[in-house]
C-alpha cells in the first residue's frame, strides 16, 4: 500500500477510549477492514469508532476503537413475531 512504516508504528493516548493505541490513515483502515470510506465515515458518525482531525483536515481513525465488538458482529434479526 506504500504506508510509511513509521506512520503505521506511531502510537498515541486516544482521548476517547483512554488508552495507547496506534491512529490509522482512512485508506489503511478501508483495507484493513475491507468496507467503504462511506461505511467508515458512517461509522464516525455514530461514534462506533474514534478518530482525529490533523490541521490538513485529514482524519486518522484509533486502531483501539476498530477492535470493538459493534464492528465485528452482525447486526441481531428482529423477530416480528411477538410472544
Amino acid at each position: 500500500m506504500g504506508l510509511s512504516r513509521s506512520l503505521l508504528s506511531t502510537s498515541s493516548l486516544c482521548d476517547c477510549c483512554h488508552k495507547e493505541t496506534r491512529f490509522l490513515p482512512m485508506q489503511f483502515v478501508v483495507t484493513l477492514t475491507g468496507r467503504c470510506r462511506s461505511t467508515i465515515y458512517y461509522w464516525m458518525e455514530h461514534g462506533w469508532i474514534h478518530w482525529r482531525e490533523l490541521p490538513s483536515g485529514r482524519r486518522l481513525i484509533c486502531e483501539e476503537s476498530l477492535l470493538h465488538p459493534i464492528l465485528k458482529e452482525p447486526p441481531a434479526k428482529k423477530d416480528s413475531k411477538t410472544v
